[in-house]
């Protein structure tokens, strides 16, 4: 058998080394490909909630037992006539399911159909009820945002971001800085960190080049009320450092 010379040794080696680099590449292409079909396997599997049934029950459980509120009435009517089945809007109706199981699971029924034959003092004594309750049991309200954040979560990759949980969280646009604050006060599980939020900023930009309500409303909504949301304030820095064209949108289509 023969030898190699140094020379020829080190042209195999260099050969092998971009042989095994490009096997790496692929197999991380493989596995981006493959995260990004199950996330949208995951996807399908949170809009079969969305039967008619289901956001009829979402819109139930959100202005039914909530009396008179501009602001409940506004956000149901952008999910479910401005931009129903797109991702803002599911993952909205999404939250009002899971809040609305959560409460049924320790007895409290906030969203079947014996309200639609309730008066209006009933509706009063029933919207008192909710309040009470969901000022000392914060519980449901998180089985909402997880749900909601699971969700958008999994369209994200689907896209090809990858966010924390924290991330989808903090910079979804009409979550105002406050409610985050105080939901991260009382769990852990939404930690971020700064270099996730150029990703998380332009994967929420996407969706509201579709979904347009949902920054026209939440947007000058929290102005009114004195407040912000950490995605228009992270929106605002970003893009005055590199402004730019809105990038392409993105629809309910995994």
């Amino acid at each position: 058998m023969g030898t190699l010379d140094s020379g020829d040794a080190d042209h195999v080696h260099a050969n092998a080394l971009n042989a095994s680099r490009r096997t790496i590449d692929l197999s991380n292409e493989e596995l981006s490909r493959r995260s990004r079909k199950e996330a949208s396997k995951l996807v399908r599997r949170f809009e079969t909630k969305l039967s008619s049934g289901g956001i009829v029950e979402a819109i139930r459980y959100e202005t039914q037992a909530a009396g008179p509120c501009q602001m409940a009435q506004a956000l149901i009517n952008i999910a479910t006539r401005s931009h129903p089945g797109m991702p803002l809007s599911n993952s909205y109706l999404l939250h009002e399911l899971a809040e609305a199981k959560a409460w049924r699971a320790i007895g409290l029924d906030f969203s079947s159909k014996r309200l639609l034959r309730l008066t209006f003092v009933q509706r009063s004594e029933l919207k008192e009820q909710k309040r009470f309750h969901y000022h000392r049991n914060i519980s449901p309200h998180l089985e909402g945002i997880a749900e909601q954040n699971k969700y958008l979560q999994a369209v994200a990759l689907a896209h090809g971001y990858t966010l924390s949980l924290g991330a989808v969280f903090k910079h979804h646009p009409v979550m105002p800085s406050t409610e985050v604050d105080k939901i991260c006060s009382v769990t852990s599980i939404y930690q971020t960190t700064e270099s996730e939020t150029p990703d998380a900023v332009h994967f929420y930009r996407s969706l509201l080049a579709s979904e347009p309500g949902w920054r026209e409303f939440p947007q000058g909504y929290w102005v009114e009320k004195g407040r912000t949301s950490y995605f228009f304030v992270a929106e605002s820095r970003l893009m005055g450092k590199a402004p730019g064209t809105n990038p392409p949108s993105i629809a309910s289509d995994c």
